[in-house]
């Protein structure tokens, strides 16, 4: 395409149009102008023409009239496949796949209407296969703003796009290998052991089951006891007779060689043993298998672990050789698991051994005794020589450096003094060493710990070393915290709650006339009290005994709410700044409030529509001051029974329980009263 004859082509495709002027702005820019410097239009066309012949990306040109190929050059051909003879003219779409032609089309359009546009694609090859590209996609305008087509660069990507998916892949596999290693390093049950490993070995390997077989023989012959089953169901395998060592099978349960088969219908080794020749009627379908026996370094044969797809093929020799690494790590932790349980049984039984393994045994008994969070060892002098893994990933310490007592030197200042004093009278006294203490985390976080350690002595009772572990009990400690706070502050609201309730009962059934007039009166005063405490919401944290604020402002109102506003008239003001009180204070004052407004809708301000109620208070000289103000209400006439219960009430709240003061005025204008209590009062 970069001679004469390309030129030409190129031009016609466009309409025998010149293509400086075709081209004259792509994407919406003007291209230089190169007659300047001595070119013409057709020196422009060479040049352009050259460029995209010799680009290493697919470039190609779209009519916007009906989506047809212009140009393709040749990276165009190497890319897809088709020379330019057979795709000129050619829909677009014949690059697309079926199922995602809507999406590019649409994106092609988004350049004619935007004038550029960049996306990732799927494009199909002449031979049929998909090519995984990069586009970046500009209109081709005219010198006369007329947009005749589309400019795409088509980029290979697909290379790049497999190797960062084998990459994922990898570290997938690598994370699910490290997950395995540690879990089976560290689990001594034979049954969680076994399960984790064939789990593994099916996640990396994509099988769509798999199973591990162990090996037992009894009285009649070989025969293998399924142990652990993954992908499926275990009933689909307990139906079947167990697997013996058939010619497929010999290789993996006699620790000979590694079976790995694309299709295991058509190996040579299948099919030739008796009952059923091959898979019983009703099994899993399998046409790729993997088998691999696990055996111990000496040579002991544990078992097999086999692994079954549908599909042919779908099993790799990197499978294999990671499921190889597996089954070795899944020998040494069955070993590692079988002596524990030996272990377990022996220790009832034995009771004279060497010095070294009744420090093993010794170690081991006491290490099951605590909760092994930090585990640390010392000498008999005390000097800690050891500390596990956890210990230095906790505090950021190099290893070694914390031995000696240096491990104080991450305990609390507040601390440090109990903590060493209680683990030297351990170390002289030979007394078991238990402490909570914190101790500094590697970003500078404290944490309580319960420390703990046991002695252990020699068969003439001398202490020859010291077992000990740190277990983290932080949020068992806040908890507790918390929990001790909740119960006293419930305690003291229920002791104040059941207090003011039962005076409330006694004075009111001494003042009432009748069953019902008590009713009614006590269902008002404990009506009052419910919306005093609805008020107070608290809730407690460890680090404080504060309850969330209750402020004046909010009970006020609250009571006051039925009475405030009537035929759309404003009758109660309320003034006051935020005044935060506490739970006995909001009672005390619910029930203060409750008489007065009472009082005022029988016979004061707001027993007639004229009548308006002031409600103020302040704060002075570390008193709060409460003052009550009705007017504009009927004729005040002092009544000749001054000491009625509802005013024994306000009055007992307010002396008290408060320790306040009380004062009740009848004026003329209206009923007064005013209200003082200390600040300290107001906040218990």
């Amino acid at each position: 395409m970069g001679d004469k004859g390309a030129k030409s082509d190129v031009t016609a495709s466009l309409g025998q149009h010149d293509l400086s002027q075709d081209i004259a702005t792509v994407g919406g820019a003007r291209t230089p102008e190169f007659r300047q410097y001595g070119w013409n239009a057709a020196d422009e066309t060479d040049c352009f023409t050259a460029i995209v012949a010799s680009s290493d990306d697919a470039i190609v040109s779209v009519s916007a009239a009906d989506g047809r190929i212009m140009t393709w050059n040749p990276a165009a051909e190497r890319l897809f496949g088709y020379t330019r003879e057979e795709i000129s003219g050619a829909s677009f779409t014949i690059l697309t796949p079926d199922n995602v032609g809507v999406a590019h089309v649409t994106a092609f359009q988004r350049a004619i209407k935007d004038g550029s546009a960049k996306y990732a694609s799927l494009k199909r090859h002449k031979d049929g296969r998909l090519i995984e590209v990069s586009v970046t996609a500009e209109r081709i305008q005219r010198s006369d703003g007329r947009i005749i087509g589309v400019f795409g660069i088509f980029r290979d990507e697909t290379k790049y796009n497999q190797t960062a998916r084998a990459l994922a892949e990898r570290t997938r596999v690598l994370s699910t290998l490290n997950r395995t290693g540690t879990l089976l390093a560290a689990e001594l049950k034979l049954e969680k052991l076994i399960q984790t490993a064939t789990d593994a070995c099916v996640e990396i390997s994509g099988a769509e089951f798999g199973a591990f077989f162990y090996n037992s023989v009894d009285d009649k012959g070989e025969h293998h006891t399924l142990y652990a089953i993954s992908g499926v169901d275990r009933a689909q395998f307990e139906k079947f007779p167990l697997p013996r060592a058939t010619e497929v099978l010999h290789p993996v349960f006699h620790n000979v060689a590694i079976v790995r088969s694309d299709d295991i219908t058509q190996d040579s080794r299948y099919g030739k043993s008796a009952p059923f020749y091959g898979m019983p009627q009703g099994h899993l379908p399998v046409r790729s298998y993997l088998g691999v026996p696990v055996a111990s370094a000496g040579g002991e044969m544990f078992g097999g672990f086999l692994f079954g797809h549908q599909n042919i093929g779908v099993f790799t020799e990197e499978h294999e050789q990671i499921l190889k690494g597996i089954a070795a790590q899944t020998a040494i932790a069955l070993d590692n698991a079988r002596l524990y349980q030996d272990a377990q049984r022996e220790l009832d039984h034995r009771r004279k051994i060497t010095d070294a393994l009744r420090i093993s045994e010794e170690r081991f008994r006491v290490l099951t005794d605590v909760m092994p969070q930090f585990v640390w060892m010392a000498n008999a002098q005390g000097h800690v020589d050891y500390f596990n893994e956890r210990w230095y990933d906790y505090t950021g310490a190099i290893i070694s450096t914390t031995d000696g007592h240096a491990w104080l030197d991450f305990v609390h200042p507040d601390d440090v003094r109990v903590a060493k004093e209680s683990w030297m009278t351990s170390v002289s006294s030979g007394v078991d060493y238990e402490i909570e203490y914190r101790l500094r985390r590697h970003d500078g976080l404290y944490r309580w710990f319960l420390t703990r350690a046991l002695p252990m002595r020699d068969e003439n009772g001398d202490l020859v070393r010291w077992f000990g572990s740190c277990t983290d009990i932080d949020d068992q400690k806040m908890e507790g915290q918390a929990h001790q706070i909740l119960t006293r502050e419930l305690s003291h609201r229920v002791k104040n709650l059941f207090a003011v309730a039962l005076g409330m009962v006694t004075l009111t059934a001494r003042n009432s006339n009748s069953v019902q007039d008590m009713a009614k009166t006590l269902s008002g005063r404990i009506g009052a009290l419910a919306k005093a405490h609805d008020l107070v919401r608290w809730t407690l944290r460890p680090d404080t005994e504060k309850s969330q604020d209750t402020f004046l402002n909010e009970l006020i109102p609250l009571l006051m709410a039925p009475y405030s506003v009537k035929n759309n008239e404003q009758r109660v003001k309320i003034v006051g700044p935020p005044q935060r009180i506490g739970s006995l204070a909001s009672t005390n004052l619910a029930l203060v409030l409750h008489e007065l407004t009472t009082n005022a809708v029988k016979y004061g301000a707001l027993s007639v529509p004229s009548g308006q109620l002031n409600v103020t208070w302040e704060i002075k000289h570390d008193t709060l001051h409460i003052h009550w103000k009705e007017q504009d209400g009927p004729p005040v006439i002092k009544p000749d029974k001054t000491q009625g219960f509802g005013m024994q009430l306000a009055r007992m709240s307010v002396n008290g329980q408060l320790g306040g003061e009380y004062a009740l005025k009848w004026l003329p204008t209206g009923v007064e009263v005013d209200i003082s209590i200390p600040m300290e009062q107001i906040y218990r």
